[in-house]
This record gives C-alpha cells, structure tokens and sequence, in this order.
C-alpha cells in the first residue's frame, strides 16, 4: 500500500512564494496604458488562491493537479520524495 505524501510546512511556503511572485508584475506600466496581461495576472491570482486554500485546510490532494507526475521534494530532513 502507498504511504501518504506530506509535505513539509516550508515546501508549501516556498511553492506559495513561486506562485505569488509570478503574480506580480515585472515592470511598472504607464497609467494611461491598458494592460494587454490582466487576463494572465488573473488566471495566476486564482491558481495562487486555490493552493493557498490547500495549504490552509491541510489538503494536500488539492495540491497534485498543479504537480508534474515525476515531481521531486526534498524535505528540510532530507527525505526524498518522488512523483505522485
């Protein structure tokens, strides 16, 4: 039987940091212009809420549909996890 997957507190805060600093944006656009990325910055914004909303309920298999299938953890102990 497989072992549960849980990963550590400091693996979800750096995925959480990677997903937040692609929602911002690089450079500063004048005023008037009209931003051609919203729609972009949009569909980052609710990927960043709903792992925020994983990590918050301890929901780890809300996680795995943003994970590649050969994904590699390596915990603050040094475990190694691999794929799903």
């Amino acid at each position: 039987m497989r072992k549960h997957f849980y990963p550590s507190i400091t693996t979800l805060f750096i995925i959480f940091l990677i997903f937040f600093n692609t929602s911002l944006p690089v450079f500063a656009e004048e005023s008037g212009a009209a931003d051609t990325h919203e729609a972009d910055r949009q569909v980052l914004r609710k990927l960043l809420a709903d792992i925020e909303l994983a990590i918050n309920e301890n929901e780890i298999a809300k996680l795995l549909p943003y994970l590649d299938d050969n994904v590699v953890i390596t915990h603050q102990n040094a475990h190694v996890a691999r794929g799903k």
